[in-house]
């Protein structure tokens, strides 16, 4: 079990099981904190065989080489990142991820999951990848038709995957929440119940960091969230949050800035649909990290 030491308390997590444990009783000085961000996203590459009509991310060809990437995540292991979160574009378009987790897997005490439109996730990747990650995110917006306007491929193909990888790791599921989306969320939790996914993330749809959903939307999503959130483990963006004050979330003190992103290009942003940030070119992570932190304090 790998901890780390944050202004809220002690925070532990253990990668296998995915378990978080947080102990608050007292709150450490300044100068113990650990300094890196909990969460690092990384894009490995931007091609995506998918055409979604709310998809932010760059449409280029970029792909990140296996020994960049694993150096940035011996180097975040080493300054107390928990989990590596490796996403796109799609990454099992990536012809070495599976090398690149067994690496990862093997040589840090990092977690891993890799978020994916879940496609390609048949039964040769889980087996490659089983072992050696912590948790599959798949995109699932919905149900039957509703899955295949916005996807724009078969809904069957992607609930004979789920159910294959749920045989080799845990699965969770992403969900874009928007006007299309909203009103279809009771059919797709009696479907998520059923398949047994380990956590279900609701990522409320923006426009250039501007979410879309009206008072009315958000007014129906905080009653959806409470009245499921018993059946599972429920989370929305942290920006999120305000809009939903009635519901319950796991770690309600979560600190704003606890998570970066690298881009399939090689910079180091705030967020994974910003544009600018620092170029991971010839520099460490920590320098990085810090040439990040100074321009968002004169930023702001």
């Amino acid at each position: 079990m790998k901890y780390r030491v944050e202004e809220r308390g002690i925070h532990y997590y253990d990668r296998v099981s995915g378990y978080h444990l947080l102990v608050d009783e007292v709150r450490p000085p300044a100068r113990l904190l650990t300094k890196a961000p909990s969460l690092v996203s990384i894009a490995l590459t931007n091609v995506c065989d998918l055409a979604c009509a709310f998809c932010y991310a760059p449409k280029t060809k970029d792909y990140l080489p296996v020994e960049l990437i694993t150096d940035w995540c011996a180097q975040f292991d080493e300054l107390g990142t928990f989990e590596i979160a490796f996403g796109g574009g799609e990454p099992t378009l990536h012809p070495g991820l599976v090398e690149l987790c067994k690496r990862v897997w093997s040589e840090t005490k990092l977690g891993i999951s890799i978020t994916t439109h879940g496609q390609r996730l048949d039964a040769d990747i889980c087996r490659a990848l089983a072992g050696n990650i912590s948790v599959v995110r798949v995109s699932v917006d919905g149900v039957t038709d509703t899955y295949s306007a916005i996807r724009g491929r078969s809904f069957s193909t992607i609930e004979t995957n789920l159910t294959t990888a749920l045989r080799y790791f845990p699965v969770a599921v992403n969900t874009v929440v928007n006007a299309t989306t909203l009103p279809r969320l009771p059919e797709l939790a009696e479907f998520l119940r059923r398949l047994g996914v380990c956590d279900w993330l609701l990522l409320p749809e923006t426009n250039e960091g501007v979410f879309k959903l009206t008072s009315d939307h958000w007014t129906w999503l905080d009653a959806f969230v409470q009245e499921h959130s018993h059946h599972f483990q429920l989370g929305v963006t942290y920006e999120a949050r305000p809009f939903l004050p009635d519901s319950p979330f796991l770690f309600e003190d979560e600190p704003e800035h606890d998570y970066v992103h690298i881009s399939a290009d090689g910079f180091l942003r705030q967020s994974s649909y910003g544009r600018g940030g620092v170029k991971l070119e010839g520099i460490s992570i920590v320098t990085a990290l810090d040439r990040l932190a100074s321009s968002l304090i004169y930023s702001e």
